[in-house]
């Protein structure tokens, strides 16, 4: 068959497939397994898609799922790392060049990106959000935990970044929390990478799991910051998020492109004034955010507190670099 011939067959298949879809534009893209990413290539959602991202357990689930609850968005909950993850183990966190298999990663990122929810689990958080007679009108929000890929993802799709950040000492006292204990270098940093860092300063040993941690955060910090210099996005402190939470998710919806309706705000403040303790190493995206604020100078002990200072402070870090922030 020509190749004039094969590009009417797709495009008549297209259209066939976009004329069935239209004439149910109730039923959601996810429960189209045959047709999505058909339907999706001929309805493209709305562009920029937005791209939230952070170290894990810096309060990522509590933001994407806010922003992705938007009636004009269509929300995937860290389609990338939980579909790497599943094929090819530990870690989440890594530069480009330590990815075991680029090519299915760039997969899994074109597939998010596109607005074609072929993931399983919890991925697609909201099956109902994909109809799709309202795929147009809507933006792609990704959350997403491996901050250290930013700048091959924005080279790829021009996604609108906004980059959460959190104290390191409650990040890594949530890692303690979940055994993340193992060394935290050579399986995310290229060792060149490594090589540059310890001219500065000498890398905490594996053992020194507080400190290590400290360093990580700053150097991760580092090469993030540089990924981004030319690039416009959203830094978003998760501190400040908890201090005031309606005016600072109102900033982040405008700067998304995202409306900010009165059901959005009343969502904000129910979750954000939930009752109960929270234990480090849980997931959950409702809690009392002024109490979580400052919580880990409460909860960690002192000499921990001062191993992830130290390691930290050795690395040039970015963020929370004043006296007022410890």
């Amino acid at each position: 068959m020509s190749r004039a011939k094969v590009k009417g067959s797709i495009a008549g298949s297209v259209r066939r497939v976009v004329g069935k879809a239209r004439t149910r534009p109730g039923l959601a893209l996810s429960k189209m397994p045959g047709t999505r990413a058909l339907i999706a290539t001929a309805l493209p959602s709305k562009r920029p898609p937005v791209l939230v991202t952070s170290l894990p357990r810096a309060g990522s689930s509590w933001i994407g799922r806010i922003l992705g609850s938007s009636e004009k968005a269509l929300y995937l909950r860290e389609p990338m790392t939980q579909s790497y993850l599943g094929r090819f183990g530990p870690p989440p966190i890594f530069e480009w060049g330590m990815c075991k298999d680029r090519r299915a990663y760039d997969r899994y990122a074109a597939l998010a990106f596109k607005g074609i929810p072929r993931f399983g689990g919890a991925i697609v958080a909201n099956p109902g959000q994909w109809t799709i007679a309202g795929r147009r009108g809507k933006r792609v929000v990704l959350k997403e935990v491996n901050p250290l890929v930013l700048r091959r993802l924005w080279e790829r799709f021009r996604p609108k970044i906004v980059l959460l950040v959190r104290h390191p000492v409650p990040v890594a006292r949530s890692f303690h929390a979940l055994g993340w204990t193992s060394d935290q270098f050579k399986t995310r940093f290229l060792p060149e990478t490594l090589a540059a860092f310890e001219k500065e300063h000498v890398l905490p040993e594996e053992t020194d799991t507080w400190k290590q941690s400290g360093a990580f955060q700053a150097i991760t910090q580092n090469l993030v910051a540089d990924s981004l210099s030319d690039i416009d996005h959203m830094v978003v402190r998760y501190e400040d998020i908890c201090d005031e939470p309606v005016q600072a998710f109102g900033q982040i919806f405008e700067f998304c492109g995202l409306p900010f309706s009165a059901g959005i705000r009343r969502e904000i403040e129910r979750s954000s004034q939930a009752g109960g303790r929270y234990v480090p190493g849980t997931y959950d995206t409702a809690r009392n955010s002024r109490d979580m604020k400052d919580r880990w100078k409460r909860d960690v002990d002192q000499e921990d507190m001062e191993q992830v200072r130290r390691g930290y402070f050795a690395h040039r870090p970015v963020f929370y670099q004043e006296e007022s922030d410890w």
